[in-house]
C-alpha cells in the first residue's frame, strides 16, 4: 500500500507540477499510513527512529507548501522519497532483529516453530493438490439478451451443473456464511472452536452429529467424491484443506462451494438450482429463496416431495431468524420470506430454443455457456406460432416450419425457430418420432433450394448500375437460353412487363433475362460478397438457374441479406448479423446495395399480394408496412417467405 502510494505521487509530479493540494494530501496520507502500520507491528525504540524521520517530512511538507518553484518542488520530494526509503530499511532491520531477540524467549521459540510447522504444512498440502480442484463435466445451455434461461443440456455425466460466469449474489452469500461457516474470513480452512463443538456434541449423543467442517473443508470433501467420513479421511480432509487456503483466496474457495455443492438429486450448484427450483437467476432470488438454497446442500434429500419437508422448512425459517436477528434483513422481509412456499419439485428446464442449442454446440463443442441475443419474450411468442402452424400443416403431411426475426438497427437475432417444436409428441414416443420426422435437424443453417427469394437482390444491382429502371419494359415472352427454357408459375406470358412489376409479380422469364444481361459472375459474386455461404460451386455450374432456385440457400443467409437490404434503404451502413451477444460484427461488403436501390426494392416489395384477408392491408391506415417476398422451389418441397420493416426482418422456411 505504502510503495503504491510513492508510485501515485511520483506520477503525479512528474505530469501535474501545480497541483500541491493533491500532492499535499498524497503525502499526509503516506505518512499517516506509514506512522499507523509502525505503531502496530514494531518495537517503541524502531518507532521513535521513524518518528524522527517524520518530522524531517513534515519540514519537507511545510517547505512544499511555500515554494512554488517546480524544480524545487521536485527536489524535495525526491528527499522525501529518500528519508522515506532509509526510515524503511532501518524499520526492517531492526523489526528482523526484534524476531531474533523474541526467539531467543522459550515462549516465543514456540510460537514461531508452531508457525513454521503449519507453514510447512500448508505448503506440502498445496502442492498435493491438483492445478484444477473439479473436472466435472458442465451442462451447455443457452441464455436470452435479458439473462433468461432458454435451455440446457445435460452433462456426460447425468448431472445438471451450470458453469456459473458470474459473481455470487450478496443474499445467497450471507445466507450461507450464516449457516455454515461465520467465521469464514478469520480461519485458516479449520475452525478450532467449531471442530471443539463438534466433539462435544458427538460424544454427547454417542454418534455422529456434527462434522465441524468449514465451507473450505467441505470444498475439499466434495472434490474428493463425498468419501466415506471417517477418522482418517477427516484428517486428510483437514489437511488439505490448508493447502487450499494457501492456493485459493477466500472468495475463490466461496464460489467453489457455491458451484460444487450438491442440491437434491442431480442437481449441482447454485446456478443449477436456482433454475431448477426457481425458474431464475441466482441474483434474482428472493430472501426466502437463497436461504432455503443456503440450507439444501446440508440435507439435500429434504427437497423431495412429501419426504421431511417440515424439517427442511425448519431449517429454512431458522436461519431466516439469524439473519433478521443480525439485522440482514428487516421484520417485514423476515415475514414476508418465512411466508414464501417451498418449491414442490425440480421444475422442467426451459426448451425455448432446442435447435439454436444443438447448432452452437456443434460450432463451439468446447463452450458451456452460449449468452445471446435472442429476446426471451419474442423468442416464446415465435415458438408459440411456429406449433399452431405446424399443427395446421401437420395435417398436409408437413412437418417442418423454420423462423427467424432479425433487429435491422442492431442487426441481432432477437428469435430463432430452427424446426417444428415437439410439444404434440408423447415423451415416450419423443425421439424416434421427432428423429423420423426431421424435426430435429436445424433448418435454418440447412441449405434448401431458393426458388425465387433471390429475384430483389438482382433488381437491387441493377437499379444501382442503371441497367434498368422501375418502369423498364422487361420481355415476358417464350424464351430459349442454350438449351435452358424458364417458365413462369402459372405457364402463362404477359408480354412487355415493367420491371417493378416483374418483381412483384414474382414474373421467371423477365428474372432470367435480368441475369443473362447482368451477368452470372456478376450476380454470384454480389451474393458473396452479401456472405451467402452455400454457394459451394462454380458460377457457371448455376448458369441461369441461379435465379430461379438452382442454388441452394440457407434460411439464415437468405434473412440476413433482405436485412442488408433494408439496413441500406434505411440509410445505415449494413451490419453482419450476430446471435452471440459478445460476437464481433462487422460491415458488409453490401456492393450494389446502395441506399436508393435498396429503398425502390424495398417500395416495390410494399406491393406484393398479401394472402387472405391481409390483402385488403392498405385500406386501413393503421396497417403495418411490409415488404416481402416469397419463393417456393421446383416440385413445392420449400416454400419460403420473407418480410422487412424498417425495425424487423423476419425470414420463415
Amino acid at each position: 500500500m505504502i510503495h503504491q502510494k510513492i508510485i501515485d505521487l511520483k506520477i503525479y509530479i512528474s505530469e501535474k507540477y501545480y497541483l500541491y493540494a493533491r500532492a499535499r494530501k498524497l503525502i499526509k496520507s503516506l505518512i499517516s499510513t506509514t506512522i499507523s502500520l509502525a505503531e502496530k507491528h514494531l518495537p517503541p525504540e524502531i518507532l521513535k527512529r521513524i518518528i524522527s524521520y517524520s518530522d524531517k517530512i513534515s519540514a519537507f511538507i511545510t517547505t512544499i507548501l511555500t515554494n512554488s518553484h517546480v524544480k524545487v518542488f521536485f527536489k524535495k520530494t525526491e528527499l522525501f522519497i529518500f528519508h522515506f526509503k532509509n526510515a524503511a530499511v532501518y524499520a526492517a532491520k531492526k523489526s528482523l532483529t526484534a524476531i531474533r531477540k523474541i526467539y531467543s524467549f522459550k515462549a516465543g521459540k514456540v510460537f514461531l516453530n508452531l508457525f513454521l510447522f503449519y507453514f510447512l504444512i500448508s505448503v506440502s498440502s498445496a502442492i498435493m493438490l491438483p492445478n484444477r480442484l473439479f473436472n466435472n463435466p458442465y451442462s451447455k445451455i443457452i441464455m436470452s439478451s435479458e439473462n433468461h434461461l432458454l435451455g440446457a443440456k445435460i452433462a456426460e455425466d447425468g448431472q445438471w451443473r451450470f458453469n456459473n460466469k458470474k459473481r455470487l449474489p450478496i443474499k445467497f452469500k450471507t445466507a450461507i456464511l450464516n449457516f455454515e461457516d461465520k467465521r469464514f474470513y478469520f480461519h485458516p480452512g479449520i475452525d478450532p472452536a467449531a471442530v471443539w463443538r463438534s466433539f462435544r456434541l458427538n460424544v454427547k449423543h454417542q454418534r455422529i452429529v456434527s462434522g465441524g467442517s468449514t465451507i473450505s473443508m467441505q470444498v475439499i470433501r466434495i472434490s474428493r467424491k463425498n468419501q466415506n467420513r471417517t477418522i482418517s479421511e477427516k484428517l486428510l480432509e483437514m489437511f488439505l484443506t490448508l493447502g487450499l487456503e494457501l492456493k485459493y483466496s477466500k472468495k475463490d474457495i466461496l464460489e467453489l462451494y457455491a458451484e460444487n455443492a450438491p442440491f437434491g438429486g442431480n442437481i449441482v450448484g447454485l446456478s443449477t438450482a436456482s433454475w431448477r427450483y426457481f425458474n431464475r437467476d441466482p441474483e434474482d432470488l428472493s430472501w426466502s429463496e437463497s436461504a432455503l438454497l443456503a440450507v439444501l446442500p446440508n440435507s439435500p434429500a429434504l427437497i423431495h416431495p412429501g419426504r421431511n419437508r417440515d424439517a427442511l422448512k425448519k431449517k429454512r425459517d431458522s436461519l431466516l431468524l439469524r439473519l433478521k436477528e443480525k439485522k440482514y434483513i428487516s421484520e417485514t422481509d423476515y415475514t414476508l420470506a418465512v411466508s414464501e412456499p417451498l418449491p414442490l419439485k425440480p421444475a422442467e428446464l426451459e426448451r425455448s430454443a432446442p435447435h439454436l442449442l444443438d447448432t452452437l454446440i456443434s460450432k463451439n463443442s468446447r463452450e458451456t455457456v452460449f449468452e445471446t441475443t435472442i429476446n426471451f419474450t419474442a423468442q416464446n411468442r415465435i415458438m408459440e406460432l411456429v406449433g399452431k402452424h405446424h399443427a395446421i400443416l401437420g395435417a398436409k403431411k408437413i412437418n417442418n416450419v423454420a423462423a427467424i426475426i432479425i433487429d435491422n438497427e442492431t442487426g441481432n437475432v432477437i428469435a430463432y425457430a430452427g424446426n417444428s417444436p415437439d410439444s404434440d409428441v408423447e415423451s415416450a414416443q419423443k425421439t424416434e418420432l421427432f428423429s423420423a420426422k426431421g424435426q430435429d435437424v436445424d433448418i435454418i443453417q440447412k441449405p434448401r433450394s431458393t426458388g425465387s427469394i433471390l429475384k430483389p437482390i438482382l433488381y437491387a444491382a441493377m437499379l444501382k448500375d442503371g441497367e434498368t429502371t422501375p418502369l423498364s419494359l422487361i420481355a415476358d415472352i417464350p424464351s430459349h437460353f442454350q438449351g435452358y427454357i424458364p417458365e413462369n408459375f402459372d405457364r402463362s406470358f404477359s408480354g412487355a412487363v415493367p420491371a417493378r412489376d416483374a418483381l412483384t409479380r414474382s414474373i421467371n422469364v423477365p428474372a432470367v433475362r435480368m441475369l443473362k444481361e447482368y451477368g452470372i459472375y456478376r450476380f454470384y459474386n454480389l451474393l458473396k460478397n452479401l456472405e451467402m455461404s452455400s454457394l459451394f460451386r462454380p458460377a457457371d455450374d448455376y448458369g441461369l438457374t441461379l435465379i430461379l432456385g438452382g442454388a441452394e440457400g440457407t434460411l439464415f443467409d437468405i434473412a440476413a441479406m433482405y436485412s442488408y437490404i433494408a439496413q441500406s434503404a434505411a440509410g445505415r451502413v449494413a451490419k453482419s448479423i450476430s446471435i452471440l451477444k459478445n460476437g464481433k460484427q462487422h460491415s458488409v461488403n453490401t456492393g450494389n446495395l446502395t441506399e436508393g436501390p435498396a429503398y425502390l426494392t424495398m417500395e416495390a416489395l410494399l406491393e406484393v399480394i398479401r394472402p387472405g384477408e391481409e390483402n385488403y392491408w392498405q385500406a386501413y391506415k393503421t396497417s403495418q408496412q411490409i415488404a416481402w417476398k416469397t419463393g417456393t422451389s421446383l416440385g413445392q418441397r420449400d416454400a419460403w417467405a420473407v418480410g422487412c420493416t424498417v425495425k424487423y426482418t423476419v425470414g420463415v422456411w
